[in-house]
């Protein structure tokens, strides 16, 4: 999408051979995006280009050389941690769910991760309760034991039991982002 936005927009025609440095320099000066949308803009053109130029449909990626957006400084959305005052309403406000959401907070596992989570992955019953996330689970697929403190092994007692040998998810759903705005909104 982005080649044909940019190739319209600068571009005599659509063919890839029209494509310089200098047009997509000019191209992304114009426009409005943010910088680290700009800047996924390049990295997927260039892709693309590469591509192409390993197909040999091109000769060079004009843009091997146009150098990157500066993205230190200027995001848009500022992200920080939830305070522990933050926390506590969530917990108020979000009931079943809220063993979902303290799994997050503690271990890092994103939506994905909690979805294929697994009760033979939840080892409560150690000296040191953990859960091994596997490899094939991870972003940077590598297995990893996430160390966790006892508010949520407790939870995840009350909500798996003994039985952690089984290969069934220990979430029977992920709430969905509209419900975890709409939770967060609800603590304010």
């Amino acid at each position: 999408r982005c080649l044909s936005d940019w190739s319209s927009d600068v571009c005599s025609s659509d063919l890839p051979q029209d494509i310089t440095a200098d047009s997509f320099i000019a191209w992304r000066s114009k426009q409005s995006f943010a910088a680290k949308t700009k800047h996924h803009y390049q990295i997927d053109c260039g892709n693309f280009l590469n591509w192409m130029r390993r197909s040999r449909r091109i000769k060079s990626n004009p843009l091997e050389f146009v150098g990157k957006i500066e993205l230190r400084g200027r995001q848009v959305l500022a992200r920080r941690e939830f305070t522990i005052e933050e926390i506590k309403r969530l917990s108020a406000v979000s009931g079943p769910r809220w063993v979902v959401y303290l799994t997050a907070i503690n271990t890092g596992l994103r939506r994905g991760e909690l979805a294929q989570l697994q009760k033979a992955d939840v080892h409560l019953y150690q000296e040191r309760p953990f859960i091994l996330a596997r490899a094939s689970t991870t972003k940077n697929h590598k297995a990893e034991p996430l160390w966790l403190n006892q508010e949520l092994a407790d939870e995840l007692k009350k909500l798996i039991g003994r039985d952690d040998n089984g290969a069934e998810p220990v979430f029977e759903r992920i709430p969905r982002m509209e419900q975890f705005k709409r939770d967060l909104e609800a603590a304010g």
